[in-house]
């Protein structure tokens, strides 16, 4: 449900490098038609911090600098491999 949703929720996380409440990008896809979970949202988002997001099939800039240090989940970090980031 959250899948057509999720380049909208990257792009908000990228412009504002990751300084966006859940709950405000929530609303801004509720209002968008998401209909699904706080939680599922929730979710993403952490996944994003954590640089752990499936890559989305959009043209989608990673974040310069996430508060968790450089991550673009369609390439691996060196760190990946002992799942940081």
């Amino acid at each position: 449900m959250l899948e057509p949703f999720k380049a909208y929720l990257n792009a908000r996380f990228t412009e504002t490098q990751g300084q966006v409440s859940g709950t405000r990008l929530f609303q801004e896809i509720h209002e968008r038609g998401y209909r699904g979970s706080r939680q599922v949202v929730r979710k993403h988002l952490a996944a994003l911090r954590a640089c752990t997001a499936e890559p989305v099939q959009a043209d989608i800039p990673s974040p310069a600098r996430s508060p968790h240090g450089s991550c673009d989940p369609a390439k691996p970090s060196p760190k990946a491999k002992t799942g940081g980031c």
